[in-house]
């Protein structure tokens, strides 16, 4: 990820979050429409003219029943070459269980529509191809320093779940909340996407939170759980954009 394409999200999401209300049909979408979408309201908007990109993305597929969906996005000002050239990728599967695209579709269907939650899922699929996109010939005579890469993002997370966190600072989250029981607590977490969570084994309470991209976030919650003098604890992972969900101890 690169520090260029995280600041065009955070200022321009709303834009996106907008242009996603407005689809009709989510069984029509597929991961290069959403991405185009990407494309034209998060890098183009507001964009300075030799900073805008084409929204006809190209798109190769690497795999079969399941794989990667390689996008490249190319500068609309072609004097730039190939160093103008943005790639990104999403991870696909061959059903609503391993796809998140899929299981988007299966949603709106059980739920008879599209809800506000359906639109956070499609915006963390979102926001998870803006974080994959890199340009892949920034060096050199060429490099354009907004594009360095970056190890770590931490996304807000009143955007991704409601909970009242209070950030440390390292990439995680105290999470401050009433103690719910366990069937809540495994209902909830099986409704989120990319984070990992730090709770007691007895599932009685959330004690952190962080994103799964943050480097070492497994270890960070463990030393967090030595400073609150816990050894009783599980963290567990919900995964990646394929719409995986992990119900089990991760790191114990």
């Amino acid at each position: 990820m690169n520090k260029y394409c995280i600041n065009r999200w955070e200022k321009n999401k709303h834009h996106l979050r907008n242009a996603i209300k407005e689809i009709s049909d989510f069984q029509l979408m597929d991961y290069m429409q959403l991405f185009q979408l990407c494309v034209k309201y998060i890098l183009n908007t507001g964009a300075e003219e030799q900073d805008r990109y084409k929204e006809q993305v190209i798109c190769i597929e690497i795999g079969g029943y399941s794989g990667d969906y390689v996008f490249v996005i190319l500068p609309e000002n072609e004097y730039q070459g190939v160093d103008g050239v943005l790639m990104s990728y999403v991870e696909y599967g061959s059903c609503s269980g391993c796809d998140m695209m899929e299981n988007i579709v299966m949603e709106v269907y059980k739920q008879q529509g599209v809800t506000e939650q359906i639109i956070d899922d499609v915006m963390m699929l979102c926001q998870h191809m803006i974080c994959n996109t890199i340009k892949p010939y920034n060096h050199g005579r060429y490099n354009d320093m907004r594009f360095n890469t970056i190890k770590e993002y931490t996304y807000n997370m009143s955007n991704i779940c409601d909970l009242n966190c209070i950030d440390l600072g390292n990439g995680i989250y105290k999470v401050e909340q009433p103690k719910i029981n366990e069937t809540n607590l495994k209902q909830w977490i099986s409704s989120q996407t990319n984070l990992v969570f730090l709770i007691r084994d007895d599932y009685s309470e959330i004690l952190a939170v962080g994103d799964r991209d943050v480097e070492d976030v497994g270890i960070k919650l463990r030393e967090y759980a030595k400073e609150l003098g816990i050894e009783d604890y599980l963290v567990y992972v919900c995964l990646n954009t394929r719409g995986i969900r992990v119900d089990g101890p991760i790191i114990r």
